[in-house]
C-alpha cells in the first residue's frame, strides 16, 4: 500500500518499516538514525545499539536501500534527524518521537486488518532469520544485535514450536 502512495510520509513510513523488519532495528534505533548514519553510496547504515558509543554498520538490503533513497530524495540531504514529524501540517517538524513511531506502525497495521506493532516487525525478522539460517543462532545473535544468545534461543524454541504446529 505505501509504496503505490507517493506523498512523503507515505514513503518515511516505508522507510521505517523496512528498517525494523528487514534490519530488525529496534524502535529506538530507528528513531535516533540521523543523516549522516546513513551511506547510499557503500549501501550501509550506523546503528548505535544499547549502550553502543561508536555505533554499528550495517549493510543495507536492495530494497532497504531503494526505500531510504526514495526517502532522501523527499527529505534532501541536510544534516539532521533521518526521520522527522510532520506534526500539525509542517514538513520536517523535528525528529520523530519514538511514540509517534509506534502509532504509525500500529495505524498501519490496522489499515491491513493485522495487529502490528514496531517490535512485532523485529521479532518477525529475527525468527525468519532462523528460519532462513537453520536456527543458527549465532548467526541471528549478530544480526539481531542481541547481547546474549539466550534471547534469539527464545525465538528459535517458539519458532520451532509454532512449526509443529502448523505441520499438524
Amino acid at each position: 500500500i505505501l509504496k503505490e502512495r507517493g506523498t512523503p510520509i507515505a514513503v518515511r513510513d516505508r522507510a521505517i518499516i523496512r528498517l525494523l523488519y528487514d534490519l530488525a532495528l529496534r524502535r529506538a534505533e530507528v528513531v535516533s538514525l540521523d543523516r549522516e548514519h546513513l551511506d547510499l553510496e557503500a549501501g550501509t547504515l550506523t546503528i548505535l545499539g544499547h549502550g553502543d558509543s561508536a555505533g554499528e554498520s550495517i549493510a543495507l538490503p536492495k530494497p532497504t536501500k531503494d526505500a531510504l533513497s526514495a526517502w532522501l530524495a523527499m527529505r534532501g540531504d541536510r544534516p539532521g534527524p533521518l526521520f522527522s514529524n510532520f506534526a500539525h501540517g509542517k514538513e520536517g517538524d523535528g525528529r520523530l518521537a519514538d511514540r509517534n513511531l509506534y502509532a504509525m506502525v500500529r495505524r498501519h497495521g490496522q489499515a491491513i486488518g493485522v495487529y502490528l506493532r514496531p517490535h512485532g516487525l523485529r521479532r518477525m525478522a529475527i525468527t525468519q532469520a532462523l528460519t532462513l539460517m537453520g536456527g543458527d543462532v549465532v548467526a541471528v545473535q549478530r544480526f539481531s544485535r542481541h547481547k546474549t544468545i539466550s534471547t534469539v534461543k527464545t525465538y528459535n524454541v517458539h519458532r520451532t514450536v509454532v512449526a509443529g504446529e502448523v505441520t499438524r
